[in-house]
């Protein structure tokens, strides 16, 4: 059990946004090289997800910040790189393990900010050369933020801030992969079209691809995450959120087959409330009294987990 007071429950990681300059693009069908900064890998903040996909499935890998801003807003046109990595950091090729892919926004997509055009973001990522490897890579000169009649961006940060990955069909229980995604608000390095060097980068995005049976097994052993809160009474505003997406909570049907989170539904002294989609933020409000948040998954069939999380606020 985990113990928390209400002011420092969550803490957010902010990128440091850097000046962009320039806006010429790219040729169609360029070949791209980029070149690590100093000839090594840059020590930078990271942040581990780890995601659990279930055999032969897809699931979409993406960063929060830029799915939810395309670009339009200048400081959010970044350098967005991503590959796949050994466990020990060393480089390798993509395997067609992950794809570029379009990314749609909804009047749903936005409530917790961002400013993203609703429609349809096309996959926006080029394929480079990239230390021996190859990588699906983004950054300002390739923006295009024209939207066409039937809604749709042709090469925004949106449309660069997911991939698409695919689980084999037949896997053992301990597979393990790890995709990387490293962003900078930063154009050093970034100066001609084709040889490009990595700029100063800020953070590094790296999801842990496990199978999805490790995930219901335990859940079926009685997995809770259960917090304890305190929180001055009346406080107002108060939320709480979940340590990761609902598509990273798996669980059999009675018939056996895996079933994978797509929302939150949450209980608060007995009335219960569905999250949308990929939403992990519950707001409570204002604290009168001591109050149980009690929380389960339901997936896209509306079949409901059993509660996976439980968040026990005192006042």
């Amino acid at each position: 059990m985990r113990h928390y007071t209400l002011y420092n429950i969550y803490k957010v990681t902010l990128l440091t946004i850097g000046l962009l300059t320039g806006m010429a693009g790219d040729a169609w069908g360029q070949e791209y090289t980029i070149k690590l900064k100093n000839d090594i890998r840059q020590d930078i903040p990271e942040k581990v997800d780890t995601i659990y996909i279930p055999a032969g499935k897809t699931r979409d890998l993406f960063v929060p910040e830029l799915k939810i801003n395309d670009g339009v807003t200048v400081q959010y046109r970044w350098f967005v790189n991503w590959y796949r990595t050994q466990k020990d950091g060393t480089i390798i090729n993509i395997d067609r393990k992950f794809a570029t892919t379009p990314t749609v926004i909804a009047e749903s997509s936005l409530e917790e900010g961002g400013n993203a055009h609703k429609g349809t973001h096309t996959g926006a990522l080029k394929q480079a050369k990239y230390k021996n490897a190859e990588s699906l890579f983004w950054y300002f000169r390739l923006f295009d933020g024209t939207k066409t009649t039937n809604e749709v961006y042709p090469s925004t940060a949106t449309g660069a801030s997911t991939v698409k990955y695919s689980m084999p069909e037949s896997i053992d229980l301990e597979y393990e992969d790890f995709v990387i995604c490293d962003v900078s608000p930063y154009i050093d390095g970034l100066e001609n079209s084709g040889n490009l060097t990595e700029p100063t980068l800020t953070k590094r995005y790296k999801f842990v691809i496990k199978n999805a049976q490790k995930i219901v097994n335990q859940i079926e052993n009685d997995y809770l995450e259960k917090y304890e809160i305190d929180a001055p009474a009346n406080a107002e505003g108060v939320s709480v959120q979940m340590k990761t997406f609902p598509s990273n909570y798996c669980w059999k049907s009675g018939s056996g087959n895996i079933l994978v989170g797509n929302k939150f539904r949450y209980t608060i002294n007995g009335t219960s409330v569905d999250l949308n989609p990929d939403k992990k933020v519950i707001l409570i409000g204002t604290l009168k009294d001591d109050t149980k948040v009690e929380v389960c998954c339901v997936a896209e069939d509306n079949s409901v987990s059993g509660i996976i999380a439980e968040f026990n606020i005192k006042v």
